[in-house]
């Protein structure tokens, strides 16, 4: 049916350049139908079809001789149906022509007469109208409160179909704001209620699960986001926009064979339904410097319209370079595009409200016009009835602008301090990566520098290196080769943790035999005069159910501390197990020089060094990760003064 079909058409389009989002597509004939469902066998049919006509061409000339005919006789034999019809129609017209005054006023006048002759579907499609109209106009704040409105009252009457479109509406507005998280909750109901009413209508579902995954794609929840596309799919095979989702959520994971995999049949399947989208002509770009075409990744870049989104790429392609540093200015520069955006979304709300304003001042000033029209016999009365009128508003309306003047000053304050803080982090991560860079340059510079020096040494003619010599080089270079492994050994256990490619694997292991054994794996570094002892009050046979080689890595690191930091005394493993508590206990205690007391709070942070002999400050956080994911906890005991002990703590199961 063609009825409600032009009238929808430009709100479409409004709602899809707010949200991106086609849900008006399905609303439109749910509209038409509910309309002519109430309508038939209401009015004479000639009047029915002529009707349906008018929105052929809402602005033909005949329309509004028509709408004064359905008003004259609605006025005369009291057909409230032919009200209806008259100022639906009027509502379209003022709608199509930018008069949002009458639009809303001629609106709630339907929307009162569909209420009392109890059409709700046609009550909620109007509503929704409205939404639409707001939506467009960017009144965010209107658009929510009447989306919410059409939930409200579709659940007190059970409507199911209306609850949908609310739900639908709502969810469009919370992803045009960024607030992906409502969103997700909206759409997650319009699959419920969808599920209730045992709706088979499998495209609409696959639209849900679609927009679902988006949204967990932009709060940067990848792995549920796969999961709504592959939902999304196996609903709907032709639903294009969830593969090329699906590419971008393996690049962002790591997994680029994956990503160009599924971005090369995306290619295949290209359509004008999203060839010419930012994140298209993204996912282009990074397939280009994938394949190491980066000019051509480049150029691609500069086709992105949205100025984050196009930062954000060049950032990834320079990561992609290893320049991390244009990297990093082109991540700040997204991020300051990304907050002039929610900036302007701010002053949107707050020009919504001042439109809300202006609008209730214009129905006051027609108002106004119209009360001037009444007979002479009540001009004195009308009069001292306006200046009351217009004093209340004017203390009403000064009263309301200063609040809203205050709570404008306390959204910008507010949101001030949030920048504060966020410029505030990414100092910190910024001087963290440099403090990273710098003790690395140096640290593997040093094993490196006498690997090299050393060698050369050796690779003197004969008769310049004594034999003993020779074996003092050789292990000068063994050592220094060592302590280049541990470094890159830290380094890519660091690269598992971030990567989530961390395991842990649970065995019965002989709890003394261990420590043995790392007792074994740090002897040759204990300096001469130095004792290395092993102490436990654990039965011999005890064994616990743990993943043995982590409870070395832990404990290694502790002990090649102590080995660093000791010249005299003892360093010593005990082991104990707590009873009442249930837990084990592993120490590794020194006599040697101690933690600074400045240290002791912030030892197991990332990048912080014991002492001049620690080389990258990776290690001890290291060990506190692998504590974490055992469910188990390492510690400085700060109550010991003769030295270092570092206790690590595990639940017995």
């Amino acid at each position: 049916m063609r009825a409600f079909k032009h009238a929808f058409d430009s709100w479409k389009q409004a709602i899809l350049t707010v949200a991106g989002l086609s849900f008006l597509l399905w609303m439109a004939p749910v509209s038409a139908q509910a309309q002519r469902s109430y309508f038939n066998h209401k009015i004479p049919m000639e009047a029915e079809l002529r009707f349906d006509q008018c929105f052929e061409d809402l602005t033909a000339s005949w329309i509004s001789a028509y709408i004064d005919s359905l008003e004259t006789v609605g006025k005369e034999k009291g057909g409230e149906p032919y009200l209806c019809m008259a100022h639906m129609l009027q509502a379209y017209q003022y709608y199509l022509s930018d008069d949002s005054l009458n639009f809303f006023k001629k609106s709630e006048q339907a929307l009162e007469e569909s209420k009392n002759l109890g059409a709700s579907s046609l009550y909620y499609n109007l509503l929704s109208n409205e939404v639409a109209f707001y939506t467009e106009h960017r009144n965010a704040f209107k658009a929510q409160k009447t989306a919410e409105l059409i939930i409200e009252e579709a659940r007190e009457s059970n409507d199911h179909n209306s609850i949908t479109t609310g739900y639908l509406s709502l969810g469009v507005l919370h992803a045009g704001q960024a607030n992906f998280k409502n969103s997700i909750e909206c759409y997650e109901q319009v699959l419920k209620y969808l599920e209730e009413v045992d709706d088979n209508d499998n495209i609409m579902k696959s639209q849900m699960h679609y927009y679902i995954g988006e949204n967990y794609y932009h709060l940067s929840l990848y792995r549920k986001a796969l999961k709504s596309m592959e939902q999304s799919i196996s609903l709907l095979p032709t639903m294009n926009r969830a593969y090329l989702i699906q590419a971008l959520c393996y690049f962002k994971m790591g997994d680029y064979a994956t990503f160009l995999k599924l971005f090369a049949n995306v290619k295949k399947r290209e359509n004008q339904e999203f060839a010419d989208t930012d994140i298209y002509t993204y996912a282009k770009a990074i397939e280009h410097a994938l394949t190491r075409n980066y000019t051509q990744a480049e150029a691609t870049v500069q086709q992105i319209k949205d100025k984050a989104q196009r930062y954000f790429a060049l950032s990834d392609i320079h990561v992609l370079r290893n320049e991390w540093s244009q990297a990093f200015s082109m991540f700040r520069l997204a991020n300051a595009a990304q907050d002039s955006m929610r900036q302007e979304n701010f002053s949107d709300l707050l020009a919504s409200a001042d439109r809300e304003i202006n609008t209730a001042y214009k129905l006051y000033e027609k108002d106004e016009e119209l009360r001037k029209n009444r007979s002479q016999n009540l001009i004195f009365g009308c009069i001292f009835i306006i200046l009351l009128v217009i004093s209340l508003a004017c203390v009403f309306y000064y009263y309301k602008r200063n609040q809203w003047q205050k709570n404008r000053i306390h959204m910008i304050q507010r949101y001030n301090a949030e920048l504060s803080k966020a410029k505030e982090k990414a100092e910190e991560a910024n001087r963290m990566k440099t403090m990273f860079l710098q003790n690395m340059s140096h640290d593997l510079r040093t094993p490196l520098n006498a690997i090299v020096g050393f060698s050369q040494l050796l690779g003197l003619p004969d008769g310049f290196n004594s034999d003993e010599d020779k074996e003092k080089y050789n292990s000068y270079i063994a050592n220094n080769s060592e302590m280049l492994m541990l470094l890159f050994e830290d380094i890519l256990n660091l690269g598992d943790i971030e990567k989530g490619n961390f395991k842990v694997e649970y065995t019965p292991t002989p709890c003394n035999d261990l420590c043995r054994k790392i007792l074994k794996c740090v002897e040759y570094r204990v300096p001469p005069g130095v004792a290395l002892n092993f102490t436990s009050n654990v039965d011999e046979q005890f064994s616990l159910s743990t993943d043995g080689r982590r409870v070395q890595q832990v404990l290694v690191n502790f002990l090649t501390n102590a080995c660093k930091h000791t010249r005299e005394g003892e360093i010593r493993l005990h082991c104990q197990v707590s009873e009442p508590e249930n837990s084990i206990t592993f120490s590794v205690i020194d006599t040697g020089e101690g933690v600074a007391e400045d240290l002791k709070d912030t030892l197991f942070e990332r990048y912080v060094k014991r002492g001049e002999n620690d080389s990258h400050g990776l290690g001890l956080n290291i060990c506190q990760t692998i504590a974490t994911k055992m469910g188990g906890t390492v510690s400085l005991d700060k109550s010991y003064t003769t030295g270092a002990k570092f206790d690590f703590k595990l639940k017995l199961t």
